[in-house]
């Protein structure tokens, strides 16, 4: 095959048609895609008017899908591409993100070595009117620091909660920011506080507020045989731990006697706590957990007949996100094994911890069309009642690329969603491959538009990047 060349001086080609007033869209975009072929050709980029033909009308397809707004595209009214790539000289991991009142939204997890945030205007600029210009840095003891979780306080306040250091170790570590981006100094100092289960290290993955200014904070820590126990703390307003929640504020757990970790929190209207996560079996994969406590932090046990459940299907579970709906039913993310590779996918249980047998089958459903191994990291569900999956998929060249896929309400992929029911592979964004293939999370835009943060490769660089798609 002839080597490509670039597509004109500055990589652009630019197609002219006549300037007549009759033609349909259906004609002027063939009128485009030939005119486009013809110059590739002679630009010596593909060898034959043929493949040349196949790339433009690949290209002007997907442009008009973008401008017309089809569900499963990038919005290219989002800084003209669809997405921004952070620029950071101190390095960036996003691993959480959380959208304020005013349309902003706020990105967080490592910057430099430590807990960092950015705070992004809906134009996807950065807001120069939080940290310094926009960024958040907190220095704190030690490095390779990161936030997770984010949660907004209706004052305005955050709540960011990941793997921080109390000087000794790695501990679960909460800390609460004002919505300028400065460390909250109500707490008698700062509202910085930190857990590790008998001093050997601990890691946060979930955090969320009660109404009545307590938060939880749920991951895992090492236990005195470095074994790993699934950790809920509770604290109060001040930030030191509830000792009215099973006496200590602490709750340290495994099940099956195997190795468990807690990710995501939901609280309940009546105010009971339901906590997913993993454990992991001596053998196989990890396995998706779903544990339902008391108030007072005790387990649940009218809550499937033992206050959890443990559910084989999953692998890969150590990013899973959690959605508490409207009638008691409860989703959670999971990566299913599927003829050898893993996949995205959702569970649904009813309120009482049994599966809801009317979602995909028997209460599972996955998206099997993204080729390669895929994991699901974050879901949310749109008011049409579908759901929304996102992750990461393998792209067969040893990184991953974004994966998003679209159910309906009964866990039936939705064709309507980028012609297909899911985008993985082959597109534009293998151009930004992920950093890690469980990390991306996402949320529903006031307009209706999906928001999606993660981790990208530049170069030799890692960066937040932001993506917007139209649904």
């Amino acid at each position: 095959m002839a080597a490509r060349t670039p597509l004109g001086p500055t990589g652009t080609i630019l197609v002219s048609v006549p300037a007549v007033q009759t033609y349909s869209p259906a004609m002027l975009l063939t009128l485009v895609v030939h005119e486009l072929a013809h110059k590739i050709s002679i630009a010596g980029a593909y060898p034959t008017d043929h493949r040349a033909l196949d790339i433009a009308g690949a290209a002007v397809a997907t442009y008009a899908k973008q401008e017309l707004g089809i569900a499963g595209f990038l919005d290219l009214s989002f800084s003209g591409t669809g997405f921004v790539l952070f620029p950071s000289t101190l390095g960036g991991h996003a691993r959480a993100m959380a959208l304020q009142s005013d349309g902003k939204l706020v990105v967080a997890g490592r910057l430099g070595g430590e807990y960092g945030l950015i705070r992004v205007t809906p134009e996807g600029t950065l807001d120069t009117g939080f940290g310094a210009n926009g960024s958040v840095v907190t220095n704190l003891p030690a490095s390779g620091l990161s936030i997770h979780r984010l949660a907004l306080l209706e004052d305005g306040r955050i709540l960011a909660a990941g793997t921080g250091h109390n000087g000794q170790t790695y501990a679960m570590t909460a800390v609460r920011y004002l919505p300028d981006g400065s460390v909250d100094q109500s707490c008698g100092g700062s509202c910085i506080s930190t857990y590790s289960y008998v001093n050997k290290g601990a890691s946060a993955h979930g955090i969320a507020p009660q109404s009545d200014g307590k938060f939880l904070v749920a991951g895992y820590g090492y236990g005195p045989n470095g074994t790993s126990y699934g950790l809920l703390t509770r604290y109060l307003a001040n930030g030191s731990l509830d000792t009215s929640f099973t006496q200590d504020g602490v709750i340290n757990q495994n099940f099956d006697g195997y190795p468990t970790g807690f990710q995501s929190i939901r609280v309940q209207p009546d105010g009971k706590i339901l906590v997913n996560g993993w454990v992991q079996p001596p053998s196989g994969d990890s396995q998706l957990l779903v544990v339902r406590f008391l108030p007072s932090g005790e387990r649940d046990t009218t809550w499937n007949g033992t206050g959890y459940r443990v559910i084989p299907e999953a692998s890969g579970v150590y990013a899973g996100s959690l959605l508490l709906e409207a009638d008691g039913k409860l989703v959670s993310t999971l990566s299913p094994r599927r003829q050898g590779r893993t996949v995205l996918g959702l569970a649904r249980l009813n309120g009482d911890g049994t599966f809801d047998t009317s979602f995909g089958q028997g209460g599972v459903a996955v998206v099997s069309s993204i080729d390669g191994n895929s994991t699901t990291s974050d879901v949310v569900r749109e008011p049409s009642g579908k759901y929304l999956l996102v992750g990461s998929t393998a792209n067969g060249a040893g990184a991953f690329t974004l994966g998003i896929a679209r159910l309906g309400a009964d866990g039936t992929p939705d064709t309507q969603f980028n012609e297909g029911g899911a985008l993985g592979t082959g597109t534009a964004l293998d151009a930004y491959p992920l950093l890690d293939n469980s990390t991306a999370r996402a949320l529903l835009l006031p307009e209706g538009k999906l928001a999606i943060s993660a981790t990208v490769r530049n170069g030799s660089e890692t960066r937040f990047a932001l993506f917007r798609f139209w649904l």
